[in-house]
């Protein structure tokens, strides 16, 4: 299974492909009216996340009309160890007893 970056980079790179394809875009195209080189856009729509900056990706988002945008997402708290008690003593044993 691949780190949140990895399916996150993959989901950009799906989207990016898609709508240049749609557009009718070269990849060479794309870059020049991002202003990035064609390396970036061959990097982003191979989800090659190293070396690509944020900045770099909003380029060539913004230059397809799409955007990117971070949520929150509310993470549980940690829970506490699982305990027993045994029967009339008290004594707690957590998960790894």
């Amino acid at each position: 299974m691949g780190t949140l970056l990895t399916e996150n980079m993959r989901s950009i790179a799906e989207e990016v492909y898609l709508v240049r394809s749609k557009a009718g875009l070269s990849q060479a195209e794309l870059a020049k009216r991002a202003g990035v080189s064609r390396h970036t856009v061959i990097n982003i729509e191979s989800a090659e996340a190293p070396g690509l900056s944020l900045a770099a990706i909003s380029k060539v988002l913004d230059a397809l009309g799409l955007t990117l945008s971070i949520r929150r997402q509310v993470l549980p708290a940690n829970p506490k160890p699982e305990t027993t008690e045994r029967a009339g003593k008290g004594d707690y044993r957590g998960i790894f007893a």
